[in-house]
């Protein structure tokens, strides 16, 4: 059970820390980043005031009309009306938020306890959700997700939108949370907000920067702060819910209390590393302090919210809210200030011990040995010598570990190098006085960690380890899981050439480089496999056996193309890499058998071995030992050399042989296909498809010209009938057959002169197309015989009839005799076609 915790805690730190890591920032922060986490905290803190001036606690419309200008939410979501809106949308909206990010919590949990450490976009999305959801728009969540129990909500002045009246279904029934229909919603509601409450409330605990040096706006010391006012945010909330079972006023003065109890701690601590922030959080924590003690007043002087309060009260008492956060802003800057002449009157002391010990203190820019200046304090007073030791007491330079926290951390943010010393001497002084101080000593280590980067003194392992073992809080713990992380982090970075590299982006590197590892060693094994292959073959040539070797020599080359590409990006990544640089090297040696270019490699990593152990001669000696063994192995490889034309000259030979015979089939191939291309261009598709493609344009029109002709003919006759036709259009068909005559005698004169060979010209000369031809009779009647012509005879005669036919006048085709010995030639050649 221990182990599974231990698991657990673990998971869960890593999760916060590569969630809530940052850039380390070492310049100046831009005023654009300052103004955009000061918008955000100001938008979070008009939400509490929001939540803490309603109706009930006696506060006058037109006081809480302006107050709901202070709440940007509420501003943005009153552009659409509310019925267009309800409030189970946003309860739903909520729901699934907070479904969301608490799934994925777990999701992250269980990848990160069972070493999955390749999902990514998981922990991604949640540093979205969080940020969007625990800092700013906290209370809006947490007010939709309790939608059943609202009544006469905050953020929705509709006292029709209950829950009551959406399961119901009737806008009149009273708002019952507890009732038969609505005690399940009730129960889930309440179920998820504690889920997300306890959620937030250890992001918002383990969500601070462990660097001191960082510049980062939002980056704080500690996160304990930042809990207690999330708890302020709850209780604020909840004020409103509870206003059916717990007295009002008592429910105002403990959120009174509660702010003031936020407010100390905050001016105790000065939580943030930069002072602006601190001083915009000191004077909103007294604005919501002097915001709840307003209402406070109000509830108390107020008779009955119904027939009206002092205005003027109100007025008065929202009036000195600006008031009440400059006084809160004044508060922060005198804690600083003083921390700041404590700090300053332990100098004197401290340059004499300097010019006494050491000589004048180091100026700006010189290096500082922390190991001459921080030293462990082994022996610590017990409780019996701190009773006794009356004197002590009184001549402490810091009454308590936090004064000491403080006065170091605002020293160290007057940044200025010359006072490295004298912050160490600081530490040594608050050390020997607080010795217990387990928070003391976590902020010594980070100092060691960061500031004096003395990471590889005994110092620094023994504290670590003393302090790892003993029995801490949670922040605590994860402080020293994030600088123990964050020196591991450091030499990964260090081995891979890069100064400093961020959590996620080695979490990147650490699974492509395992990709490439475990690529290498199948390469391996295809090239043992394709030797036992060829050998097999060589003894018994059949053809089963010969396409399976051809196929893992496939197998083989693509996955060697792979790896040797994966191994040059991840070098173009990381050109200072010692240990990629030589794994490359072994592998150019010995899958790609290619010695000219491991050489190269090698002689790379060696130069820049011999780079990085310049100003440390132990990592020197360490690291020398693998350039000696690859050099040794170099050795071998050429004396091996020397002896192959003896070893394998026969098994050389045969490879030149294959070799030449491989090259000659390609040559060959090429010349083939060329040859190829040649022969089709110039035979198949300048010849043949030309004059099919002559042939077919030549021959198109007509058949559509023979197509004008009969629909033309066909409006003539419907034109002379009077079946909804004109005499305009009778006109018209008689000049588009006409034309149509023309058109296609051209068309068939061109085609029979053009024909070019033989076939064609027989074509149109061979008899052997039938035509009916109007024969007349004695007996009056007359008779259609059937003729052979040829198609060029056939053609004409059509020309002929289109001709003819275009000279025909309506008065003849209204006529409905049509015997041939009455037909006259017009209309002859109208039946014709």
């Amino acid at each position: 059970m221990a182990v599974a915790l231990a698991k657990l805690r673990d998971a869960t730190f890593a999760m916060f820390y590569i969630m809530t890591e940052q850039r380390e920032t070492r310049g100046r922060t831009s005023t654009l980043q300052m103004l955009k986490l000061g918008v955000l905290y100001l938008v979070d803190a008009g939400q509490v005031l929001r939540a803490i001036c309603l109706r009930q606690f006696g506060w006058d419309v037109e006081i809480l009309r302006y107050m709901k200008k202070l709440d940007m939410v509420k501003n943005v979501f009153s552009v659409v009306p509310a019925a267009t809106v309800p409030g189970t949308i946003f309860f739903i909206f909520a729901i699934i938020l907070v479904t969301l990010a608490l799934s994925d919590v777990a999701f992250v949990l269980h990848s990160f306890q069972r070493g999955k450490t390749t999902r990514i976009w998981s922990v991604i999305i949640l540093r979205f959700l969080v940020a969007t959801m625990v800092t700013t728009f906290f209370i809006s969540i947490v007010s939709w997700i309790l939608y059943p129990l609202r009544c006469s909500g905050i953020f929705n002045d509709e006292p029709t939108d209950t829950i009551s009246t959406l399961l119901r279904g009737d806008s009149t029934v009273p708002c019952t949370p507890w009732g038969d229909q609505e005690v399940g919603v009730t129960i889930v509601s309440l179920a998820v907000a504690a889920c997300f409450v306890l959620f937030s409330l250890v992001t918002t605990l383990l969500s601070f920067e462990i660097d001191p040096m960082s510049e980062a706006p939002g980056d704080k010391f500690t996160g304990r702060i930042e809990m207690l006012w999330s708890t302020v945010r709850v209780t604020a909330v909840l004020i409103h819910f509870a206003e059916a079972n717990i007295v009002i006023l008592g429910s105002l003065v403990f959120l009174c209390v509660h702010s003031v109890v936020v407010l100390a701690l905050h001016v105790k601590v000065l939580p943030f590393h930069c002072h602006n922030i601190n001083l915009l959080r000191g004077g909103i924590y007294a604005t919501i302090f002097w915001m709840a003690l307003s209402s406070a007043v109000v509830f108390s002087t107020c008779d009955s919210v119904d027939d009206g309060c002092d205005t003027a009260t109100q007025t008065t008492l929202l009036g000195l809210s600006p008031i009440a956060f400059f006084l809160g802003c004044g508060i922060v800057k005198l804690r600083r200030d003083r921390s700041l002449e404590a700090v300053k009157m332990l100098r004197c002391e401290f340059l004499k011990s300097q010019s006494a010990g050491q000589g004048s203190a180091p100026s700006r820019g010189s290096p500082v040995n922390s190991g001459m200046i921080i030293k462990l304090v082994s022996q610590s007073e017990t409780t019996q010598d701190e009773f006794y030791d009356v004197s002590s007491r009184h001549s402490r330079c810091f009454d308590s570990a936090s004064s000491a926290s403080l006065g170091i951390r605002v020293l160290l943010y007057a940044k200025d190098q010359r006072d490295l010393p004298f912050i160490g001497y600081l530490f040594e002084r608050s050390m020997e006085e607080h010795p217990k101080s387990r928070q003391l000593t976590i902020l010594h280590l980070q100092f060691m960690r960061f500031v004096f980067r003395d990471i590889q003194s005994d110092t620094w392992h023994e504290k670590l380890s003393k302090t790892i073992t003993s029995d801490l809080f949670l922040d605590l713990k994860y402080s020293l899981y994030a600088a123990d992380r964050r020196a591991s982090q450091l030499s990964a970075g260090i081995n891979l050439g890069k100064d400093s590299i961020s959590a996620i982006n080695l979490m990147e590197v650490s699974m492509k480089l395992d990709q490439v590892h475990k690529k290498h060693k199948e390469c391996a094994s295809y090239l043992a496999a394709l030797w036992k292959a060829a050998l097999k073959c060589k003894r018994s040539s059949s053809g089963a056996e010969v396409d399976q070797w051809l196929s893992l020599f496939d197998s083989t080359s693509n996955a060697i193309c792979q790896t040797k590409k994966s191994y040059e990006e991840l070098l173009l990544k990381f050109p200072g890499s010692v240990s990629l640089h030589r794994d490359y090297a072994h592998f150019c040696e010995v899958i790609l058998n290619d010695q000219a270019k491991a050489d190269q490699q090698i002689r790379g990593a060696d130069i820049l071995e011999n780079d990085s152990a310049v100003g440390d001669d132990n990592q020197s000696q360490s690291r020398s030992n693998p350039s000696s063994a690859t050099s040794h192995e170099t050795l071998q490889r050429k004396y091996m050399d020397s002896w192959r034309h003896r070893i394998m000259g026969k098994q050389d030979q045969a490879l030149q042989r294959l070799r030449f015979l491989v090259i000659s089939l390609g040559v060959l191939l090429i010349a083939y296909t060329a040859c190829s291309y040649v022969v089709q261009d110039t035979f198949v598709v300048s010849n043949l498809t030309v004059n099919r493609l002559k042939y077919l344009d030549s021959t198109v029109g007509y058949l559509s010209t023979i197509t004008r002709a009969c629909v033309s003919s066909r409006n003539m006759f419907l034109a002379a009938n009077g079946m909804n036709l004109t005499a305009q259009t009778f006109y018209q068909a008689q000049s588009s057959l006409s034309s149509g005559a023309a058109s296609l005698d051209s068309t068939h004169t061109s085609n029979f002169v053009s024909s070019d060979n033989d076939d064609l010209q027989q074509y149109f000369r061979q008899t052997f197309f039938p035509e009916l031809v109007a024969i007349p009779s004695p007996d009056g009647k007359g008779s259609y015989r059937p003729v052979t012509v040829s198609f060029w005879d056939l053609i004409n005669d059509y020309v002929s009839d289109m001709q003819t036919a275009a000279a025909i006048s309506m008065s003849e085709l209204q006529n409905q005799d049509y015997t041939v010995n009455n037909l006259s030639a017009p209309k002859r050649a109208m039946v014709s076609l």
